[in-house]
């Protein structure tokens, strides 16, 4: 084989290489119809609960309900997160606690700390996000990966409490899944 040939197969090899990551940055990209480039995140992972008297230990009946959902960017460093309640009066609290359906546990991220309790709520209680720079009790100088590490477990529950109901009204272990 000539040295012609073989810088034509390096150059050729070079080119080859270069179309498939044009084709894969491309794909990674959407054009907006300003004409804008766009890049497309990693699907983040979604998290949700839904909240009830029942789930809590030991349950409570109540009037109220809710729900929360989380969603985790795709570089796993922030989570979003909103809080849906109805006929809930007087929170005091909100947090994400670690721990089983059947036990109660610690303090791990606190979602709403209002400073005074509320008046009657039926709609958004909540929202915010949540980084390493949040976790708090045992979580405390962790990372997300160690609160994502809880949720996959089933260990991981958020708690809504209230001046009637300062241990929890409304409880709800946090799994993987969209609404």
């Amino acid at each position: 084989m000539s040295k012609n040939n073989i810088k034509h197969e390096n150059v050729f090899a070079v080119f080859v290489i270069a179309a498939i990551l044009a084709m894969a940055a491309i794909s990674a990209t959407a054009i907006l119809p300003n004409g804008l480039l766009y890049a497309q995140e990693e699907d983040a992972q979604e998290f949700t609960t839904e909240l009830s008297g029942e789930a809590e230990v030991p349950s409570v009946e109540t009037e109220a309900s809710g729900d929360a959902t989380f969603e985790l960017n795709s570089a796993g460093d922030q989570m979003t997160y909103t809080i849906d309640v109805e006929n809930i009066d007087r929170v005091l609290y909100a947090h994400i606690h670690q721990g089983s359906s059947d036990e109660n546990g610690d303090i791990v991220v606190t979602l709403f700390n209002p400073s005074s309790p509320t008046a009657e709520v039926s709609g958004e209680l909540a929202n915010g996000t949540i980084t390493a720079s949040s976790l708090e009790g045992p979580l405390q100088g962790k990372q997300m990966s160690d609160l994502i590490g809880l949720i996959n477990n089933g260990t991981a529950y958020v708690n809504v409490h209230t001046e009637e109901n300062p241990p929890g009204e409304l409880r709800g272990t946090i799994e993987e899944g969209g609404s």
